[in-house]
């Protein structure tokens, strides 16, 4: 999970940050969905991840240590670093 977060860090185009997670989590599972938020006040965003089936999102809960909401959803705090 540390690799995955240098990687985010400082990234704002929503595209790359799909293409990096898509990649980072496929041999998890495919990505169906992402939606990266902006948290005002915070140096930080939530990158909002749906996995296409919930053993795939516990999975990567289970490799990456990620967090989970829901069957087969996982969120990702990613600090607004500078790249």
């Amino acid at each position: 999970m540390k690799q995955l977060l240098i990687d985010l860090a400082g990234q704002g185009d929503e595209h790359r940050i799909h293409r990096i997670v898509s990649e980072r989590l496929s041999s998890f599972g495919e990505v169906t969905s992402l939606k990266v938020l902006d948290q005002p006040g915070h140096d930080s965003k939530l990158i909002l991840i749906t996995m296409d089936s919930p053993q795939a999102a516990t999975s990567a809960i289970n490799g990456l240590g990620l967090l989970s909401f829901g069957e087969r959803s996982l969120v990702i705090a990613v600090p607004n670093g500078h790249s």
